[in-house]
């Protein structure tokens, strides 16, 4: 009888070294078909594609329609999106494991379909699956995500400019980010991949092993790739993508957006946008008052310790 076809999803989350996983390691991991995306477009990545032995992406825009189908389209059903996988599958699939990595799939900030169905598509598509969590404290993960898109998070992409302040309270109480907050629950998500897959197929990383106990990091990735944890701290060590952008950035990129906003005209921001020097400097470090601290804090506080009774930590 064949062996079972094995699959391993990556499903973030993002701002949690996805990016560094997509370049620096899948493509590298030997034995495997690599279908995980490779990055080229990130806000603060070097965008460029550096030796990539083993990438499906690079090769075949079709993968690209794929993931972007199955996180984006709300509209595609589930036998749609696995005739599509069928034929990469067919063409690209020369090993007996699959390795798939997108972190729009616990993405609600750049994805309109909800994390839970993204999920359930998975599920239906791949019937040997293993998924793996990458997970990050939720005051560096929003950090994160302000450095790079320090505009109203309930439009980032043509909102006006704010505060961290700003940010953080309209991300903590505003009715329509409710699944952005939701996202950040870490229990809520393992008990459905838990129902969704079984305990036996989730794994939980979190990114501050990488740094606080990184042979436990790399004993997790090493088991789920079946490689030696030598080679993942090999390919990982010192190893960084998308560092973020610097403050002065940051600040002229408020700038223009305030004078778009407005109607004016920036040639000098936009000038001294295009410079990778001022992209690449320093980088801003940004703090709340106490108040809105206590309102993340106690946001998070239950799934947190309700997520550290059951995994055990």
């Amino acid at each position: 009888m064949a062996e079972q076809h094995q699959y391993i999803f990556h499903i973030g989350l993002p701002k949690s070294a996805s990016s560094t996983f997509q370049k620096q390691l899948f493509p590298f991991v030997p034995n495997i078909n690599n279908f995980a995306l490779y990055p080229t477009n990130n806000v603060a990545g070097s965008n460029t594609v550096e030796e990539a032995v083993n990438s499906v992406y690079l090769n075949d825009k079709r993968l690209f329609e794929f993931y972007k189908s199955l996180h984006n389209r709300a509209n595609v059903g589930v036998n749609e999106l696995a005739s599509m996988w069928k034929i990469l599958l067919n063409e690209h699939g020369k090993h007996n494991v699959t390795l798939l990595s997108h972190e729009a799939m616990t993405s609600a900030f750049f994805s309109s379909i909800s994390v839970p169905v993204k999920l359930a598509r998975i599920k239906s598509i791949f019937a040997n699956v293993k998924v793996c969590i990458v997970i990050r404290d939720q005051f560096d993960w929003l950090h994160s995500q302000y450095t790079d898109h320090p505009f109203d998070p309930l439009n980032l992409g043509k909102g006006k400019p704010y505060t961290f302040e700003q940010w953080m309270l309209q991300f903590l109480t505003h009715p329509q980010l409710v699944a952005a907050r939701d996202a950040l629950n870490y229990f809520r998500l393992v008990t459905l991949c838990y129902e969704l897959f079984s305990p036996k197929n989730v794994s939980v990383v979190k990114l501050a092993w990488l740094k606080k106990s990184p042979q436990r990091f790399y004993k997790t990735w090493s088991e789920l790739l079946n490689v030696e944890p030598e080679f993942i701290a090999a390919r990982l060590h010192n190893k960084r993508d998308n560092r973020g952008l610097s403050g002065a950035y940051n600040r002229l990129r408020q700038r223009q957006r305030s004078h778009k906003l407005s109607g004016l005209q920036s040639p000098i921001t936009n000038r001294l946008l295009a410079v990778d020097a001022i992209k690449l400097g320093p980088k801003a470090k940004y703090s709340l008052s106490a108040k809105t601290h206590l309102l993340l804090t106690n946001a998070y506080a239950e799934p947190n310790a309700q997520l550290n009774n059951l995994m055990g930590w």
